[in-house]
């Protein structure tokens, strides 16, 4: 039955019926849709595996203990690729910088996929708010200095003409 599982042609629905069926034979009651409960299983212990072998090199208190099924599998898939992938030489080589730059550029961004909270939603409102105070504030300080601008020069333009006209009061040709 390995080899079904391997060969790419064959259905695996129905090896996991035959799986089930004959967990059922032996007497063990499944239930209700017994082939995708054992494949369901199956990719369960196979993740817990293949964790514990990506995190094996992790001490202290962030380590896993080894799971109780470890040699079980160990014996069975020990030396598949998909566990244990072999490397080619071109594996080896040092990877250029420009596949480096590359392989940054399309590497996608962490986003926050949760829904906004009341709070977050306030505060974006609350910056919104402060952003258009912001510009109502600089349009009325604008027009400000224009109209402190025109107030200066018609102060000027009046004084130029009060001291005209002191002129010719001071002019003994009246």
């Amino acid at each position: 039955m390995h080899r079904e599982f391997d060969d790419k042609k064959t259905i695996k629905a129905k090896l996991w019926q035959r799986i089930a069926d004959s967990i059922q034979e032996s007497n063990y009651n499944i239930g209700s849709n017994a082939a995708e409960k054992c494949r369901q299983k199956f990719a369960n212990l196979m993740k817990a595996y293949l964790n514990f072998l990506k995190n094996q090199k992790i001490t202290g208190p962030e380590a896993e203990d080894m799971p109780s099924f470890y040699n079980d599998i160990y014996k069975v898939f020990g030396a598949k690729h998909k566990i244990y992938p072999q490397h080619n030489i071109v594996d080896l080589e040092a990877p250029s910088t420009s596949n480096a730059d590359v392989s940054n550029r399309f590497k996608l961004k962490k986003r926050k996929v949760q829904p906004l909270s009341k709070s977050d939603s306030i505060l974006n409102e609350l910056k919104e708010d402060r952003k258009a105070r912001e510009k109502q504030f600089l349009f009325f300080t604008q027009h400000l200095e224009k109209a402190e601008e025109q107030r200066e020069r018609f102060r000027d333009i009046l004084n130029k003409l009060v001291e005209k006209k002191r002129k010719r009061e001071d002019s003994d040709s009246d």
